[in-house]
């Protein structure tokens, strides 16, 4: 789903300012290092979990959905309020949806290459 996903966000972002990389990349390893992710008392990498670091900060799970929506154009862009509804219910949406989503949407054993037009929004 990240893989579908990350094409559908660069196919609606407003603005271009967002940057992709895998989570198991050293770049984004390091990206989240920085921001204290894994540091003592900070829980480490979740693999399955949506992160966004905007302005230092880190955001996951449905906040990460929610502010990266603030980047879509109109009427996706709407998704961003949903920051007004609890945490805890969004965060149980968000992990009703990883649950199922390899039913929902099928996997992959490989991840797509980018064209060349959107290559310099994907970090190593």
């Amino acid at each position: 789903m990240c893989s579908r996903l990350v094409r559908w966000i660069i196919e609606h972002e407003s603005d271009h300012d967002l940057r992709f990389a895998s989570l198991r990349s050293d770049a984004a390893v390091l990206a989240l290092r920085r921001c204290g992710v894994g540091d003592i008392g900070v829980p480490d990498i979740d693999f399955e979990t949506m992160y966004l670091i905007e302005d230092g900060r880190v955001y996951t799970r449905s906040d990460a959905v929610a502010y990266s929506a603030r980047h879509l154009r109109w009427p996706w862009r709407a998704l961003a309020a949903t920051t007004l509804v609890p945490r805890a219910a969004r965060d149980a949406v968000y992990r009703f949806v990883a649950r199922n989503r390899y039913r929902w949407f099928g996997t992959r054993t490989e991840c797509a290459i980018p064209v060349p037009s959107v290559r310099q929004r994907f970090l190593d």
